[in-house]
């Protein structure tokens, strides 16, 4: 779930980049080899991505990308290429990917800061003697009969996330292998 913070910050930018430069150049010549060699790429990071979430997640994936056969015509390629789900899903996966790559980090360290902090509350107090808050200097502190509850609910906060985090992966595998995959 961290890596498609990254992921999606790369296809995010190559996307919109892609998009961008090949509508802006269309009244070009070279605007048309521009927008053709995005398409070929996009399915390049579709690829990519697939490969990444076959590895991580578990889904299964397609091993080689449906081209074309070889005697087709270059212009023919365009064409089909132009005409194919397949690329126009990828492109909308690529720009998707970036925002969903901020909610799982998000989550993530979200709830990795909740947790932690149940946990070491009790040591920061008793060894360190830090406050859990300081609002206008009044300092904080949490009772120490509440230690015992503050552990179990940061292991159990965790615990709880960890199996949310491996659904999250399955219906995201799912959703890469929908929207990646052609038929």
């Amino acid at each position: 779930m961290l890596i498609s913070l990254v992921t999606g910050i790369i296809y995010f930018t190559w996307g919109t980049m892609g998009i961008t430069i090949s509508i802006s150049f269309s009244l070009f010549i070279f605007g048309l080899l521009l927008a053709i060699f995005f398409l070929y790429s996009v399915r390049g990071f579709a690829l990519l991505e697939g490969r990444i979430v076959e590895a991580l997640l578990g889904k299964r994936m397609l091993r080689r990308p449906l081209f074309f056969p070889r005697n087709m015509k270059w212009f023919d390629r365009i064409k089909i290429q132009l005409r194919d789900k397949h690329s126009w899903l990828a492109i909308l996966y690529l720009l998707l990917q970036f925002p969903l790559g901020v909610i799982y980090f998000y989550l993530t360290i979200i709830v990795l800061i909740f947790s932690l902090s149940g946990i070491a509350i009790p040591i920061l107090q008793d060894v360190f003697n830090l406050p859990v808050g300081n609002i206008d200097g009044v300092f904080y502190y949490v009772p120490g009969q509440a230690y015992p509850l503050l552990i179990i609910a940061g292991i159990l906060l965790w615990t709880g996330y960890m199996h949310l985090a491996k659904s999250i992966g399955k219906l995201h595998g799912s959703y890469a292998k929908a929207m990646l995959v052609s038929d």
